[in-house]
């Protein structure tokens, strides 16, 4: 009897073990890195700011902007992320974000401290 209670504590231990490191990795690790450009044409005032609620999933920004981003490699993806203030109309921004969180958290960069690969994809807005 005292067998199968240690066990079955083990296997408990492992199993919290597990779904901790697996949580702490998914919600706090592998950040990636994604540019944009800010388009205020993409971008929407979000009525429900400061309004609360059970879950807000827009962080309660008063801005959303949902733009076309490129990682390092220039590969592309969409997101969605909000700011309290009105971003500058063709800034170039490096978005911090994690699986499930998406954005969390955002910088305005230079054209030239961004990747060969992004900088490609911003050349014709950058001349004119």
């Amino acid at each position: 009897m005292k067998k199968n209670i240690i066990i079955i504590i083990a296997v408990a231990v492992s199993i919290v073990t597990v779904l901790s490191v697996g949580a702490f990795f998914l919600f706090n690790g592998n950040n990636t890195h994604y540019y944009t450009q800010i388009d205020e044409s993409k971008m929407t005032e979000n009525e429900k700011a400061g309004q609360g609620g059970v879950i807000d999933f827009t962080g309660g920004m008063k801005y959303l902007y949902t733009l076309t981003c490129y990682d390092e490699n220039g590969k592309e993806k969409s997101f969605t992320f909000g700011a309290n203030k009105e971003l500058r109309n063709g800034a170039f921004l490096k978005l911090t974000t994690r699986p499930i969180q998406g954005v969390v958290a955002w910088e305005e960069v230079k054209y030239e401290d961004m990747p060969d690969s992004v900088k490609e994809k911003y050349k014709f807005s950058v001349s004119q």
